[in-house]
């Protein structure tokens, strides 16, 4: 199987964990601040998909409120590992794919090929 396929096969399930992943802690974070006696906090986690908005920013690091309760902080931190956790994945992934073709243009190069005898596509 090429690095490819395998780099693409990683980023797929990457990208659907995240989302499932992304789902949960939005719905865990709009049972726990829906009834929040902020009322920014509180309107901003009215419904599930509201509460998606919110959670995609602090997946994301954007954490623009800060006034959560205290089951929302324990939430909010998880997210914060989990999110640099997938965050992390796909970078890993690129730079290896990234480093495997700069080590199969060096072979190329001591094989006696000029640089611009050979194309590479991705």
């Amino acid at each position: 199987m090429s690095t490819k396929v395998k780099s693409g096969a990683v980023l797929g399930v990457t990208g659907g964990a995240a989302a499932v992943l992304w789902v949960i802690f939005s719905t865990l974070m709009y049972y726990c601040e829906r009834n929040n006696p902020d009322p920014e906090m509180s309107s901003n986690y009215s419904s599930v998909g509201t509460a998606m908005w919110m959670t995609l920013l602090n997946l994301s690091g954007e954490a623009p409120l800060c006034e959560y309760t205290v089951p929302g902080k324990f939430i909010s931190a998880i997210m914060g590992l989990i999110g640099v956790g997938f965050a992390t994945i796909p970078m890993g992934v690129l730079g290896s794919g990234f480093q495997d073709m700069l080590e199969d243009d060096n072979d190329d190069e001591l094989l006696g090929f000029a640089s611009g005898d050979l194309c590479l596509f991705l």
